[in-house]
């Protein structure tokens, strides 16, 4: 299966970049590489951070994390749901 254009287009500004490629970095270095290129231009306000789990699949409980920007309610959702590890 070939890779999607975007993840290809990533990769490719990586290996430019001329460093050692990620896989070969010991895991903290190439951690704080990453974390370098995934720097919000923005930062909202948060009011409150919250850890909760919910029911997943076969009644396990799934770990969720809630950022609450204010006291309001009946505000938007959004759903971020992380790849792991690809």
């Amino acid at each position: 299966m070939p890779l999607h254009p975007q993840a290809k287009a990533f990769l490719d500004q990586l290996a430019a970049a001329g460093g050692p490629p990620l896989h070969a970095m010991p895991v903290a270095e190439a951690r704080k590489a990453l974390g370098g290129l995934f720097t919000p231009e923005h930062k909202e306000a948060i009011h409150a951070v919250e850890d909760r789990t919910i029911l997943g699949p076969a009644g396990h409980r799934v770990p969720v994390r809630m950022y609450k920007p204010s006291s309001q309610s009946g505000l938007p959702v959004l759903v971020f749901l992380h790849g792991g590890g690809w």
